[in-house]
């Protein structure tokens, strides 16, 4: 496990930089917190306890906490919050309450085992950028991620997804898709090939049959396939 103790910080390293701090830093600097982190299995209550003295927070990491359940509801209270990573807990979702939080621009979910369905949550969240899951049980994503139509990156790698559903389509400013080392074959709609402003498609080859992949490359000559594992 890393070791994630913060050193004694100053007002002068604070506005230097943005540092990550813990909650206890962040009670001490609560003008200068940014960004936050909670791990060694703080609760929900603890960071209840914590909101008055978080009011300027715009990234979340949850990292190595077996305590917490879901996301909590409490996070929703965060105004500012726009980026949300969560790294190798227990975690099996995100509270209902969080579909709230509209100006959310990331939601990276690395190696998180329990997380088995795609967080309904983002649904609300229309300015969402960047979408990763990597370790996780992932199984589908829902047709209407075609709704997230800010969408500029989508990645899905160890995980068991086995269809791209046709919403993704509608992802109209998606530049980047890496669906890499799941349990594959994948099944790829035809609609892919109506992504004219991607850039980038990162594949197993045993995910993707090789008429697929001829298929579209035709239809998307800008198209950097890149194939891994």
């Amino acid at each position: 496990m890393k070791d994630f103790n913060i050193p004694p910080l100053s007002p002068e390293s604070l506005y230097q930089q943005p540092v990550t701090v813990g909650l206890e830093a962040a009670r001490q600097h609560p003008d200068a917190c940014f960004r936050l982190r909670l791990n060694n299995n703080e609760t929900a209550a603890e960071l209840m306890a914590h909101l008055p003295y978080l009011p300027l927070v715009q990234e979340l990491f949850l990292e190595y906490n077996d305590a917490l359940e879901e996301v909590p509801a409490s996070v929703a209270q965060l105004e500012r919050l726009e980026n949300i990573h969560l790294t190798a807990s227990k975690l099996h979702g995100l509270a209902p309450e969080l579909e709230h939080l509209s100006q959310m621009a990331l939601l990276e979910v690395e190696r998180c085992p329990n997380v088995n369905e795609f967080p309904s949550v983002v649904r609300g969240w229309k300015e969402l950028r960047y979408l990763s899951f990597s370790g996780t049980s992932l199984t589908r994503l829902p047709d209407w991620i075609g709704k997230m139509v800010e969408l500029t990156d989508l990645v899905v790698i160890k995980s068991k997804l086995q269809v791209l559903p046709d919403g993704i389509a509608d992802l109209m400013y998606l530049e980047r898709l890496r669906i890499y080392l799941n349990d594959g074959p994948l099944s790829i709609p035809a609609s892919l090939g109506q992504l004219t402003r991607l850039q980038q498609f990162d594949h197993s080859p045993f995910e993707v049959r090789n008429g697929q992949e001829t298929r579209l490359r035709a239809q998307l000559p800008q198209v950097a396939f890149r194939r891994i594992g």
